[in-house]
C-alpha cells in the first residue's frame, strides 16, 4: 500500500501543477483579451470625437474606407 499511496500523491502533485499551468494560461489569455477590449474602447471614443469635429462627417469615412480598401487590395495582390 505504501507505494499505491505514493504513486497516488505523485499522480495529484502531478495533477495540481497541470491545473496550475492551465489556470496561468487562461489568466493571461483573459487579461489580454481584457486589455484588447479596453483599447478597443478607448479607440472608438477617440474616433467619435475626431469626427464630432469635422464639417463633412460622411466624405470623410466615405475617403477613409475607399484608402481602406485600396490598401487591402495592393496587400492582397
Amino acid at each position: 500500500t505504501n507505494q499505491s499511496t505514493t504513486s497516488n500523491v505523485a499522480y495529484f502533485k502531478r495533477k495540481y501543477a497541470e491545473e496550475e499551468d492551465l489556470q496561468e494560461r487562461l489568466h493571461g489569455y483573459f487579461q489580454k483579451h481584457l486589455i484588447l477590449q479596453e483599447d478597443r474602447s478607448c479607440i472608438l471614443k477617440l474616433s467619435l470625437e475626431k469626427l464630432r469635429f469635422l464639417e463633412d462627417p460622411e466624405g470623410y469615412l466615405r475617403r477613409s474606407v475607399l484608402i481602406n480598401n485600396l490598401l487591402r487590395k495592393i496587400h492582397r495582390e
